[in-house]
């Protein structure tokens, strides 16, 4: 992947942000996020350093946007309500007001949607919906169009002044994904949300994209969480792993770890549905039967064990707690220790 920077933007990184590379700046503990009396996301627990990636991973409806959505303070405008803890820096993000998230959000924690189509303004230029994000963020008028003109160049965008005078319509997706790009980054954000930003553009467009994700990271020192269903993209782009199923964080650690050494039969199921390119596509593969528990229908005992090949009677009668087995490595599993191939 290429990890140069872009020549033409400025991001001035507060001296806070790269004084210590290992500084906390976001943890979740116990995180939960109700629709009502319903728990969708329970007990997910995670933290992300100074300038990390972290990869959010699972099936549809495991929780990963939901839980992204309470880091962006997103959750009031869809009737959700989240408890637990959940802190940035040295914020806790679920006591904040609309207008502490409006001095935050976008500055502090930018967000780069899934679909393009849905958050631009289709009867505005890219231009104008470019300088009044740039605006928001202390630009001046003045300036705001050189502004725009160099947020387009960093995310490489073809033509970047002529873009500016075209409408949404007038882009290809992978075109348009490049202006969520330049917006998510417009207010120089210590932490990028990014919730599958590449989903159905074709492969090589996403390739190109998630090399631009990486080197924007890079080049910022921003941190990163990325929402997605590849594994293959997360060995590429991040740095740590959040195995997520049926609301509930099952599995974190460290990339290496994760993708070396899981320890939770999810994880290894996941991992064995991964396409190859070298390996017999038939011999390899191996679906996961079964679908997750329907939202609100819980099991009292460990979610997955409906599906898992290892349940014994004690996973499905009670909870399995999360154990750290390793520095830095987390398992909800109460065979996590032993040695199995699913």
């Amino acid at each position: 992947m290429s990890t140069h920077a872009p020549a033409t933007l400025e991001i001035n990184m507060p001296a806070a942000a790269a004084a210590d590379s290992h500084d906390i700046l976001l943890s979740a503990r116990d995180l939960v996020v109700r629709a009502g009396q319903v728990p969708i996301v329970d007990s997910v627990s995670f933290t992300l350093s100074q300038g990390e990636r972290l990869g959010i991973v699972g099936e549809t409806g495991s929780g990963k946007s939901i839980t992204c959505r309470a880091v962006l303070g997103a959750l009031q405008r869809r009737g959700l309500e989240a408890s637990g803890e959940l802190r940035y820096r040295d914020m806790d993000l679920l006591t904040l007001d609309d207008r502490q998230w409006r001095q935050i959000r976008g500055s502090e924690i930018g967000f780069i949607p899934q679909s393009s189509l849905n958050s631009l303004n289709p009867v505005m230029k890219i231009g104008q919906q470019l300088t009044e994000a740039v605006r928001h963020f202390g630009v001046s008028k003045k300036n705001a169009t050189r502004r725009a003109e160099e947020l387009m160049a960093a995310v490489h965008m073809p033509d970047p002044k002529g873009v500016l005078t075209k409408y949404p319509h007038e882009l290809s997706g992978g075109m348009r994904q490049r202006v969520m790009f330049a917006l998510g980054i417009a207010g120089e954000p210590r932490l990028l949300v990014a919730d599958e930003p590449t989903t159905a553009l074709d492969v090589t467009v996403q390739r190109r994209l998630l090399e631009l994700l990486t080197e924007l990271c890079t080049s910022t020192g921003m941190a990163l969480i990325l929402v997605t269903h590849d594994l293959g993209v997360v060995s590429d782009v991040c740095d740590s792993v959040l195995v997520m199923y049926a609301g509930q964080s099952m599995e974190s650690g460290s990339t290496e770890t994760i993708f070396g050494r899981s320890r939770h039969p999810y994880t290894a199921a996941l991992m064995q549905a991964r396409p190859s390119m070298t390996d017999d596509l038939g011999a390899r593969l191996k679906g996961l039967p079964g679908r997750p528990p329907a939202v609100g229908a819980w099991p009292s005992g460990c979610r997955f064990a409906d599906r898992c090949p290892l349940a014994v009677d004690q996973c499905r009668s009670s909870p399995p707690p999360v154990d750290e087995v390793e520095a830095g490595h987390f398992v909800r599993c109460i065979r996590a220790e032993e040695e199995f191939d699913v």
